[in-house]
């Protein structure tokens, strides 16, 4: 659903299906404008994901997208995992404007 949601704004985009794919991706060598991690993933959680890309130097934005986002102790371990934000879930494209390229951003005047 995001993936559709984001190819419509003509964005590239590359799906992990979990969070240890993730980071493979970026030990082969990938690098992205952005990242959208949800918190619940197989195999390796969000959070963990997110230490692991910041550890190996990934300075992307990434941006959790959870259900947890409400404030509660799940926001403030996904957020302290080394996340850049947390945004609650149904993803639109307002609540990622910020971190969508100039181009791309339908938001940018």
């Amino acid at each position: 659903m995001h993936k559709m949601m984001l190819t419509r704004l003509d964005i590239e985009v590359e799906v992990a299906a979990n969070g240890k794919a993730a980071v493979d991706l970026h030990l082969a060598g990938a690098s992205f404008h952005l990242i959208l991690m949800d918190l619940q993933m197989p195999l390796m959680d969000g959070s963990q994901a997110t230490k692991e890309l910041r550890g190996m130097g990934v300075a992307s934005p990434i941006v959790g997208v959870t259900a947890a986002c409400d404030g509660g102790p799940e926001k403030t371990a996904f957020l302290a995992s080394g996340l850049t934000d947390c945004v609650s879930k149904p993803l639109t494209i307002s609540k990622i404007a910020t971190y969508l390229p100039a181009p791309k951003n339908p938001y940018n005047n």
